[in-house]
Protein backbone atom coordinates (compact mmCIF):
# COMPACT_ATOMS: atom_id res chain seq x y z
CA UNK A 1 0.00 0.00 0.00
CA UNK A 2 2.76 2.41 0.97
CA UNK A 3 4.75 1.63 -2.20
CA UNK A 4 1.65 2.17 -4.36
CA UNK A 5 1.06 5.54 -2.71
CA UNK A 6 4.69 6.55 -3.28
CA UNK A 7 4.58 5.54 -6.95
CA UNK A 8 1.30 7.44 -7.46
CA UNK A 9 2.71 10.48 -5.64
CA UNK A 10 5.87 10.46 -7.78
CA UNK A 11 3.79 9.99 -10.92
CA UNK A 12 1.63 12.96 -9.97
CA UNK A 13 4.77 15.04 -9.41
CA UNK A 14 6.11 14.13 -12.85
CA UNK A 15 2.74 14.93 -14.42
CA UNK A 16 2.51 18.32 -12.72
CA UNK A 17 6.04 19.23 -13.74
CA UNK A 18 5.07 18.63 -17.38
CA UNK A 19 1.92 20.80 -17.24
CA UNK A 20 2.39 23.99 -19.28
CA UNK A 21 3.59 26.91 -17.20
CA UNK A 22 0.65 28.98 -18.44
CA UNK A 23 -1.71 27.07 -16.17
CA UNK A 24 0.26 28.09 -13.11
CA UNK A 25 1.21 31.62 -14.09
CA UNK A 26 -0.69 33.05 -17.06
CA UNK A 27 -2.23 35.90 -15.06
CA UNK A 28 1.08 36.65 -13.34
CA UNK A 29 2.94 36.96 -16.65
CA UNK A 30 3.64 40.36 -18.22
CA UNK A 31 1.41 41.37 -21.11
CA UNK A 32 4.37 41.01 -23.48
CA UNK A 33 4.90 37.41 -22.32
CA UNK A 34 1.20 36.55 -22.73
CA UNK A 35 1.18 38.09 -26.22
CA UNK A 36 4.28 36.09 -27.16
CA UNK A 37 2.70 32.85 -25.91
CA UNK A 38 -0.25 33.49 -28.26
CA UNK A 39 2.12 34.21 -31.16
CA UNK A 40 4.12 31.03 -30.44
CA UNK A 41 0.98 28.85 -30.32
CA UNK A 42 -0.26 30.33 -33.59
CA UNK A 43 3.08 29.57 -35.32
CA UNK A 44 2.82 25.96 -34.12
CA UNK A 45 -0.23 25.49 -36.36
CA UNK A 46 1.28 26.82 -39.61
CA UNK A 47 0.47 24.50 -42.49
CA UNK A 48 -2.03 22.51 -40.44
CA UNK A 49 -5.80 22.30 -40.61
CA UNK A 50 -7.27 24.98 -38.32
CA UNK A 51 -10.95 25.06 -39.26
CA UNK A 52 -12.94 28.27 -39.09
CA UNK A 53 -10.91 31.36 -38.21
CA UNK A 54 -12.71 32.42 -35.00
CA UNK A 55 -12.79 28.92 -33.57
CA UNK A 56 -9.09 28.51 -34.38
CA UNK A 57 -8.18 31.76 -32.59
CA UNK A 58 -10.26 30.69 -29.58
CA UNK A 59 -8.36 27.39 -29.51
CA UNK A 60 -4.96 29.09 -29.79
CA UNK A 61 -5.70 31.44 -26.88
CA UNK A 62 -6.98 28.58 -24.73
CA UNK A 63 -3.86 26.50 -25.45
CA UNK A 64 -1.48 29.45 -24.95
CA UNK A 65 -3.06 30.23 -21.57
CA UNK A 66 -3.21 26.61 -20.47
CA UNK A 67 -7.00 26.91 -20.36
CA UNK A 68 -6.90 30.01 -18.13
CA UNK A 69 -8.67 32.13 -20.77
CA UNK A 70 -11.77 31.36 -22.80
CA UNK A 71 -12.75 33.87 -25.47
CA UNK A 72 -16.48 34.68 -25.47
CA UNK A 73 -18.79 34.38 -28.45
CA UNK A 74 -19.52 37.12 -30.97
CA UNK A 75 -22.13 39.83 -30.70
CA UNK A 76 -24.83 40.27 -31.75
CA UNK A 77 -24.58 37.08 -33.79
CA UNK A 78 -21.95 34.41 -34.57
CA UNK A 79 -21.13 36.04 -37.92
CA UNK A 80 -20.28 39.46 -36.51
CA UNK A 81 -16.76 40.82 -36.01
CA UNK A 82 -17.01 41.83 -32.33
CA UNK A 83 -16.77 39.63 -29.23
CA UNK A 84 -18.91 40.01 -26.16
CA UNK A 85 -16.97 41.40 -23.23
CA UNK A 86 -14.94 38.90 -21.30
CA UNK A 87 -13.01 39.10 -18.06
CA UNK A 88 -9.72 38.59 -19.92
CA UNK A 89 -10.50 40.04 -23.36
CA UNK A 90 -9.67 43.74 -23.70
CA UNK A 91 -11.07 45.64 -26.67
CA UNK A 92 -8.89 48.44 -27.97
CA UNK A 93 -10.20 51.65 -29.53
CA UNK A 94 -7.19 52.44 -31.65
CA UNK A 95 -6.08 52.57 -35.26
CA UNK A 96 -4.94 49.33 -36.92
CA UNK A 97 -1.47 50.88 -37.26
CA UNK A 98 -1.07 50.62 -33.46
CA UNK A 99 -1.61 46.86 -33.37
CA UNK A 100 0.96 44.72 -31.53
CA UNK A 101 2.11 41.10 -31.91
CA UNK A 102 -0.21 38.79 -29.99
CA UNK A 103 -3.25 40.99 -30.52
CA UNK A 104 -6.32 39.60 -32.23
CA UNK A 105 -8.17 41.33 -35.04
CA UNK A 106 -11.77 40.66 -35.94
CA UNK A 107 -12.98 42.36 -39.10
CA UNK A 108 -15.33 42.17 -42.02
CA UNK A 109 -14.69 43.03 -45.63
CA UNK A 110 -16.43 46.17 -46.90
CA UNK A 111 -17.20 44.59 -50.27
CA UNK A 112 -19.21 41.59 -49.08
CA UNK A 113 -19.54 41.74 -45.29
CA UNK A 114 -17.64 38.47 -44.80
CA UNK A 115 -16.05 38.41 -41.33
CA UNK A 116 -12.54 37.20 -40.55
CA UNK A 117 -10.40 36.78 -37.41
CA UNK A 118 -6.61 36.52 -37.15
CA UNK A 119 -3.64 36.88 -34.81
CA UNK A 120 -1.02 39.55 -35.43
CA UNK A 121 2.48 38.05 -35.14
CA UNK A 122 4.62 40.95 -36.37
CA UNK A 123 4.35 44.63 -37.26
CA UNK A 124 6.35 46.93 -39.54
CA UNK A 125 5.84 50.58 -40.43
CA UNK A 126 3.88 49.54 -43.53
CA UNK A 127 1.84 46.57 -42.33
CA UNK A 128 1.43 43.46 -40.24
CA UNK A 129 2.27 39.78 -40.41
CA UNK A 130 -0.73 37.67 -39.49
CA UNK A 131 -1.34 34.01 -38.78
CA UNK A 132 -4.86 32.98 -39.69
CA UNK A 133 -7.01 30.01 -40.49
CA UNK A 134 -9.32 29.72 -43.48
CA UNK A 135 -8.30 32.93 -45.26
CA UNK A 136 -8.31 31.08 -48.58
CA UNK A 137 -11.47 29.13 -47.66
CA UNK A 138 -9.45 25.92 -47.23
CA UNK A 139 -9.46 25.93 -43.39
CA UNK A 140 -5.64 25.76 -43.34
CA UNK A 141 -3.46 27.93 -41.10
CA UNK A 142 -1.15 30.28 -42.95
CA UNK A 143 1.10 33.30 -42.56
CA UNK A 144 0.86 36.42 -44.71
CA UNK A 145 1.83 40.09 -44.74
CA UNK A 146 -1.01 42.58 -44.97
CA UNK A 147 -0.19 46.23 -45.69
CA UNK A 148 -2.08 48.82 -43.68
CA UNK A 149 -3.06 50.55 -46.94
CA UNK A 150 -4.62 47.34 -48.29
CA UNK A 151 -6.33 46.70 -44.93
CA UNK A 152 -7.81 50.24 -44.97
CA UNK A 153 -9.04 49.75 -48.54
CA UNK A 154 -10.66 46.35 -47.94
CA UNK A 155 -11.85 46.72 -44.34
CA UNK A 156 -12.13 50.43 -43.53
CA UNK A 157 -13.42 50.88 -40.00
CA UNK A 158 -15.14 47.48 -39.77
CA UNK A 159 -12.72 45.88 -37.31
CA UNK A 160 -12.12 45.30 -33.61
CA UNK A 161 -8.76 44.88 -31.88
CA UNK A 162 -8.21 42.81 -28.73
CA UNK A 163 -5.47 41.74 -26.41
CA UNK A 164 -5.79 38.95 -23.89
CA UNK A 165 -5.11 39.40 -20.17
Amino acid sequence: MRRTFLVCFLGLGLFLSSVPQAIAGWHEWSQTTRNQAIVDKSYADLGKWGGQCKKWVQKVVSLASGGAVTIPGNMPDPNDYRWYSGAYVVGMSTNIRNVKPGWIVQMKFKSNGVPHTFIVVGVTSSGMYVVESNYNKNEMVGLRFWTFTDFDTKVGSFYSLYYIL
